[in-house]
């Protein structure tokens, strides 16, 4: 898996979008969780995910893709 820091974000959710290296295009399904807390989402068609519900602090993004 690929590991993203996110650093000091007050309004207790995360959000992004994901593209392929590559070619720029969004990617579908891809699983994003919050290292060390039971939070996490898919991607959607879009690439945009969104994490919600979580208290302030530093978080680490676990993001992992079959594809």
């Amino acid at each position: 898996g690929v590991f993203l820091p996110v650093l000091g974000f007050a309004q207790q959710s995360v959000s992004g979008t994901i593209t392929d290296a590559d070619t720029g295009e969004p990617l579908l399904g891809v699983t994003v969780l919050v290292q060390g807390t039971n939070r996490g989402t898919v991607s959607d068609f879009d690439g945009n995910y969104l994490i919600q519900n979580l208290d302030a602090g530093d978080y680490v993004l676990e993001v992992s893709y079959t594809g």
